[in-house]
This record gives C-alpha cells, structure tokens and sequence, in this order.
C-alpha cells in the first residue's frame, strides 16, 4: 500500500514539474518579445492627436529594429517633430538659446520628412503654444 502511494505521489510531482517547465519556458520567451506598432496604431495616434505615447511606441519599434513602410517613416517624423518641438519649447522658456537653435533645426529636418502628415507640425506647434 506504501509503495503504490509513494509512485502516485511521484508521478503527480513529475506532471507538476513537467507543467510548471512548459509553463516557466513560456514565460521566458515572452519576455524577449517586444510589440510592434504598425502604420494604422501610428496613424491613430495622429488622429487623436496623442504624440506623447506616439512617441513612445516610435521608439519601442526602433529599438525592435521594426521595418518601417513609407507612412512609418512619415509617422516617425511626426513623433520626433513633437519631441523636438517639446525641448525647443523648454529650452526657450530657460533661455538656453543654443540649444532651443539645435531642437529648432531637429523641428524643420523632421517636417520635411513628414510628408502627407506635414499639416501636424501646425497642430503640435499650437498644441504646445508654439504659434508665430
């Protein structure tokens, strides 16, 4: 009677151990994984006018090395657009005029990148108070 619980009690530890590896395999190969934001998660995004998190889901694909299509790449210049404009902002309000001259020439390389999203770089300026 002792040796049949005793090889019961084993075999159910050997399952629990068998599931518990399956279980902590996946977990590790989850955890290398990174998401990848398409052109439609970009665009929406622009629609909503949301270039903070934009930002950050441009800079989750690069660090991805994700392919970028053509409307990619113009969403690209729209979030960098949005995070130069934000320190030449800054930088202008603490009179570091150097270095708002230096955000402000990042500002007019990514706008000629942005293409058909040209119309944002407006949007983002008075967005941020940046108005002539």
């Amino acid at each position: 009677m002792k040796n049949k619980l005793l090889n019961l009690t084993i075999v159910l530890l050997g399952i629990l151990l068998a599931v518990l590896m399956v279980f902590t395999i996946s977990e590790l190969y989850d955890t290398g994984r990174v998401y990848r934001y398409k052109a439609e998660d970009l665009l929406r995004f622009v629609r909503e006018q949301d270039y903070g998190n934009m930002l950050h889901c441009v800079y989750m694909n690069e660090a991805g090395e994700v392919y970028a299509s053509e409307d990619m790449k113009e969403c690209y210049a729209v979030a960098h657009y949005y995070e130069a404009a934000t320190f030449y902002k800054a930088y202008a309000q603490c009179g570091k005029s150097e270095e708002a001259a230096k955000q402000k020439k990042v500002m007019e390389e990514q706008k000629a990148l942005m293409g058909t999203l040209t119309y944002t770089a407006e949007e983002i300026d008075r967005k941020l108070g940046l108005e002539n």
